[in-house]
């Protein structure tokens, strides 16, 4: 008899804690979230674009178009009227390599990648939406220097729409 009440009673009470954890949570995360000072889409970072191209044909227009139509949010002063990130150059930041990358030369590479890091440090840059059309060695040297310091939002360029899709942070 004590064992068919003890179960009903730890029933009920596991019922009512759900509902009252789900709320304490949102509560909590609020007012966290309220207390610190916000940028750009609600962020405590300020948001940047990197574009790393190796390749005659440079993207930096194709992303520009992307990031206008998929974020037109991320909006900065510029003066009289709002502009894009895009088109401040403190927000949009491209390493450009016409030419093929061999691996005598991923040393002027990382050096370059370091001058823009430190670009982007400079600016306050610290979320990163970062494209690459590159060999597969350079994203690896981008992780390795970045190495966690920025909140970085991949984006992959997809063959068959044409177009980049956002695949979330890294």
């Amino acid at each position: 008899m004590i064992w068919e009440w003890i179960d009903r009673v730890s029933g009920i009470l596991g019922i009512l804690t759900l509902p009252f954890l789900g709320i304490f949570f949102s509560w909590l995360r609020k007012k966290v979230v309220s207390k610190r000072p916000l940028t750009l889409s609600g962020s405590t970072d300020k948001i940047g674009v990197l574009v790393v191209n190796v390749s005659r044909i440079s993207i930096n227009e194709e992303v520009k178009i992307y990031m206008r139509t998929s974020y037109p949010e991320l909006q900065v002063n510029g003066g009289k009227r709002k502009k894009h990130i895009v088109d401040d150059p403190n927000h949009f930041h491209s390493i450009n390599i016409p030419e093929s990358i061999t691996t005598s030369d991923l040393t002027k590479f990382r050096e370059l990648l370091e001058d823009e890091e430190q670009a982007l440090q400079e600016h306050g840059i610290g979320h990163i939406h970062l494209f690459i059309r590159a060999p597969m060695m350079i994203p690896v040297i981008i992780g390795d220097t970045f190495a966690n310091n920025k909140r970085i939002t991949f984006h992959q360029h997809n063959i068959n729409t044409g177009t980049y899709e956002c695949w979330g942070v890294i």
